[in-house]
């Protein structure tokens, strides 16, 4: 799953990093690469999407053997608060910032118009920005044991922290971030 995870994040980055060199050319008058820049907002949505499922497939799995799942999660938490769990931690609330920031880039392909190549390019270079502070922090690494240095699996990981036993937790961090990935928007139209 360390691979495929990795994988996935790394494929979001390079497919950001195509529409951000398309729409640069756009920009210097090559037409025909707009369809690449398209296809680069798409597919890091796409890559984006597979990631963040199986990120949650992991916490709903309990799979304490990756370390980000093992600090946040439990056997004991309901269903909603081990989905809460999976954006308890910076990895995860990074993961779904860009996710958000993804969707947001889709929807503005056809609606920006003619600003559509300033726009996109300066929104896919803010995610793959995010994208390297996801890769950087990686949510999928396994759990390595202290004094071997081997995977391990343990019976049960840490848990989420008692004071985010909340309703407001399994809602608060997703608007939160619905809103840090808007806000790029109107900064792209302005840098555009």
């Amino acid at each position: 799953m360390y691979l495929l995870g990795t994988f996935l994040i790394v494929t979001a980055f390079a497919m950001a990093m195509l529409a951000v060199g398309s729409y640069a050319l756009v920009i210097r008058g090559n037409r025909s690469a707009l369809m690449y820049g398209r296809f680069g907002v798409y597919a890091t949505l796409g890559a984006m999407v597979m990631a963040w499922t199986l990120l949650l497939t992991l916490f709903i799995a309990r799979r304490f053997d990756f370390e980000y799942v093992n600090s946040y999660s439990s056997s004991d938490l309901d269903f909603f608060f081990t989905v809460a769990a999976s954006w308890a931690g910076q990895p995860g609330s990074f993961m779904i910032w860009v996710l958000f920031g993804c969707i947001a880039s889709s929807f503005l392909v056809q609606r920006s118009k003619h600003f559509e190549p300033y726009v996109l390019a300066t929104l896919m270079l803010v995610q793959g920005a995010l994208l390297v502070f996801v890769l950087i922090l990686n949510p999928f690494k396994p759990l390595l044991d202290a004094t071997t240095g081997l995977p391990t699996m343990p019976a049960d990981g840490r848990g989420l922290n008692p004071l985010l036993h909340n309703f407001w937790m399994i809602i608060h961090p997703p608007i939160l971030f619905v809103g840090y990935a808007l806000s790029t928007v109107p900064f792209a139209f302005a840098v555009g």
